[in-house]
């Protein structure tokens, strides 16, 4: 079959030739053309088990959960916010969920870490110096988050009571197309530095 002076098959051929290279051309300048930044869980000799503190006459428990963000946009994400959205407590007995645990988080910090492994405790609410909260273009960032538990909370008490608990953490970024959020779920024995329970006051992270 002909269409004019060119044959179908030739037709079709040209249009696979051109939605073929038009894939990675749509990906660069399309959906690359954002950040879209993924979290993963890391567990190494750097991440903590649970501490005790007492600041301000408020006691404490803190960690640090080590993640991986990694950026497949070509777009920077710069992160703007940490919030915990949900925790799930499990002992023999079985599980509870904490849907509202923020009553119990006197707050939680940011740790960046750069490519010589030095680390530096972010400040998410200034707007002057972004450093440690990019993640570049394609490319990878080592970050800690470190939630720090009241103990007289609802929280807190039933952190006493229970062997693990799955932490449901959000980051909001912000690149120049939007703003959104990019969850991760770390799930951590509920013991101290010294291996016991949540009960005695120790030191902070």
């Amino acid at each position: 079959m002909s269409i004019g002076p060119f044959s179908a098959g030739a037709v079709l051929g040209s249009i696979a030739t051109l939605v073929g290279a038009g894939t990675p051309l749509y990906y660069r300048y399309v959906r690359g053309a954002k950040s879209h930044i993924s979290l993963s869980r890391l567990e190494t000799i750097e991440d903590s088990e649970w501490r005790d503190g007492r600041v301000d006459g408020n006691d404490r428990w803190s960690r640090r959960i080590l993640i991986r963000a990694s950026n497949n946009g070509w777009r920077d994400g710069v992160i703007r916010d940490v919030v915990l959205n949900q925790v799930i407590l499990s002992d023999s007995s079985g599980q509870s969920i904490v849907d509202s645990p923020e009553s119990g988080v006197e707050k939680i910090e940011l740790e960046h870490f750069d490519r010589s492994g030095e680390k530096t405790r972010l400040t998410l609410q200034q707007r002057t110096n972004y450093g440690g909260q990019i993640v570049g273009g394609r490319d990878d960032e080592l970050l800690a988050i470190i939630p720090f538990i009241l103990q007289d909370s609802d929280l807190g008490k039933s952190m006493k009571h229970a062997d693990r608990g799955t932490f449901s953490f959000s980051l909001q970024i912000e690149d120049n197309k939007r703003i959104y959020w990019t969850t991760i779920e770390a799930t951590t024995s509920l013991e101290d530095s010294a291996g016991g329970d949540l009960q005695t006051p120790n030191d902070s992270a």
